[in-house]
């Protein structure tokens, strides 16, 4: 169950590009309160925001807020004010992820690709369909054979139906099933079948409602934004059964 470098200092670090610039707080009709949206820079650091207005508004916001395509493009929230106190500017996750890569001993895309059973690209160009961002990384690296692998990783044509393309995609595969396989207390591993029945009908949205003061504003599955306009209430499941014992050891 060991975590692969490549996972944790490039390959699941995707997410960095999915971040908005601002996040919404709705209330209980999944409109805007009052307060209005907050930016991300001056989100950095700043409970107090939590404090005035409860988690529940940020909560329903994230659920509802669709989160950008993964490429190799980074807002300035985080290229430019990352952790920086207000009026003081801040760091550049961007650079932090290229250089951490090599601090880390990371290799470079194309060794990385042989070392995952995939095979190495001749140039620049095979890495995407999009003549621009060939164009720049091909500015940035000349050749294909020196690049990052955060950075090439992002660039790669998505896999249908994935959100990353085929590195990424298989770095991250490997290393849950890893996970998976190699933890004796995965809950299929030990919990008995009744309890493994509770387990897979639990939810995020689910989680939340019991641990806030949210209720059926709330859609299903709080990992996709609802088809329903802001102010509609979504349908939602009723509440698994909870009254298996449990057996302490």
């Amino acid at each position: 169950p060991m975590m692969a470098n490549e996972f944790a200092t490039a390959a699941y670090r995707f997410g960095h590009t999915m971040l908005s610039s601002e996040l919404s707080r709705l209330d209980e009709n999944n409109e805007l309160i009052p307060e209005g949206t907050i930016s991300l820079a001056n989100a950095f650091f700043n409970p107090d925001q939590i404090l005035e207005v409860g988690i529940e508004p940020y909560l329903r916001g994230a659920a509802r807020h669709t989160a950008q395509e993964v490429d190799p493009y980074v807002i300035d929230d985080v290229r430019n004010f990352l952790f920086g106190p207000p009026g003081s500017g801040g760091l550049d996750l961007a650079s932090l992820n290229i250089q951490r890569g090599r601090d880390h001993g990371l290799s470079n895309y194309n060794t990385t690709r042989v070392a995952f059973g995939m095979a190495p690209l001749d140039s620049i160009n095979e890495i995407t369909s999009d003549a621009d961002l060939r164009e720049k990384l091909v500015e940035a690296y000349g050749d294909v054979h020196d690049m990052d692998l955060w950075v090439a990783g992002l660039a790669e044509d998505h896999v249908p139906g994935a959100l990353v393309g085929p590195t990424f995609l298989t770095i991250i595969s490997e290393q849950f099933e890893a996970l998976r396989d190699g933890d004796r207390f995965w809950y299929q591993n030990y919990l008995p079948r009744d309890l493994q029945e509770i387990v897979e009908r639990q939810t995020l949205s689910r989680i939340i409602k019991r641990n806030s003061d949210i209720g059926d504003e709330l859609h299903d599955d709080a990992f996709k934004s609802p088809r329903t306009r802001p102010g509609n209430h979504s349908p939602t499941l009723s509440e698994p059964e909870m009254s298996v014992s449990i057996e302490r050891r």
